[in-house]
């Protein structure tokens, strides 16, 4: 892990998606489907206030600004802080620039640092082996609008539960909580936008940072990738457990030039949950820092195996975290220079 949880988890955490115009749906599955079908399309700009808790049980409240334009050329987001440290994040489709303050910490992760509103993908989802149950809220009013709650709650304590609260012209989440897998468990972060617009009202000059362009730090894939195995190479390392539900949905692997030792990263998902898994061959001499790092639901886990770290970071409860790391097995027949 390139550094301790921070900020740029805070994205990874942030569970909410967006919709078309159109008038309120039944149940929570047609919610659902507008939800997807828009997301490619909507453009909109707002603030936010964002609360969540720390590892230390203690809250900590952003108030952030975000503005997201989807055109022809791409995707284009720029989100950023509007009290306290300064901390900006510019993300396109190929790439993810980064600046905070000095005494920020910042993760590096491909699924942290998605869009703030990322695509849910409904046959997971919805199908009747899902992880998931859906229920309809009661309305309400948000941002000065009128907003729908969906809830989205879990089968088990491996994955966490949402409630989103949905504008009922757009889709659009105003609002979200994000709770402990017991239903009736604490609240671990919401989000909560204080004012929105959409379209032609959405102002694009926000898009352009007044940070120098030095001050960014680019965020990129940790394996190149022309570098990427095939998709029907079979991993190296995996867990030999996985929670009910979760499979593998991205897997790289490289060795490094000296022969000296791998990296692998492994990607598991449920449909709705996703679990990074990072197994890298540690430097002579070397010792990973074992433990957990808590971010509102991000959570980190670190453990080392012979000569290798194991790191996994996910938006999920720690039980999940620590049974992929404490499973994590050679695979059959397989030969790595990392563990041996």
């Amino acid at each position: 892990m390139n550094k301790s949880v921070g900020t740029v988890a805070l994205l990874g955490m942030l569970l909410s998606l967006p919709a078309s115009a159109g008038q309120a749906q039944a149940n929570p599955a047609d919610w659902m489907n507008r939800m997807s079908q828009a997301v490619e399309n909507l453009d909109y700009q707002g603030t936010f206030v964002y609360v969540h808790t720390l590892y230390s049980g203690e809250q900590s409240i952003d108030s952030m600004r975000i503005t997201h334009i989807n055109s022809a050329s791409g995707t284009r987001e720029r989100l950023y802080s509007i009290t306290g440290p300064q901390r900006e994040i510019i993300r396109t489709d190929k790439s993810v620039k980064c600046v905070f303050a000095e005494d920020r910490s910042v993760l590096v992760d491909n699924h942290v640092g998605r869009s703030l509103l990322p695509v849910l993908p409904l046959d997971d989802v919805l199908s009747s082996s899902a992880q998931y149950t859906l229920k309809m809220g009661v309305m309400g009013r948000v941002a000065g609008r009128r907003v729908q709650a969906v809830k989205i709650r879990p089968r088990d304590q491996y994955r966490y539960g949402y409630t989103l609260w949905l504008d009922v012209e757009t889709g659009l989440p105003l609002k979200s909580v994000l709770h402990d897998a017991d239903e009736k468990g604490s609240t671990l972060a919401r989000l909560m936008f204080t004012d929105i617009r959409y379209g032609d009202a959405v102002d694009h000059s926000e898009l352009t940072s007044e940070v120098p362009e030095e001050r960014f730090e680019l965020v990129s894939s940790p394996i190149p990738k022309t570098r990427a195995v095939s998709p029907d190479q079979p991993p190296r390392w995996s867990p030999a457990e996985l929670p009910s539900g979760f499979r593998l949905t991205s897997h790289n692997h490289e060795d490094r030039d000296n022969g000296n030792g791998m990296f692998e990263h492994l990607v598991y998902s449920d449909g709705l949950a996703t679990v990074s898994l990072y197994i890298e061959t540690l430097a002579d001499g070397q010792q990973a820092i074992p433990g957990l790092s808590r971010l509102g639901g991000m959570n980190a886990y670190v453990q080392q195996m012979d000569t290798l770290q194991i790191t996994g970071i996910g938006e999920v409860p720690e039980i999940t975290v620590k049974t992929l790391v404490n499973n994590v097995r050679q695979v059959a027949g397989e030969q790595s220079s990392g563990g041996d």
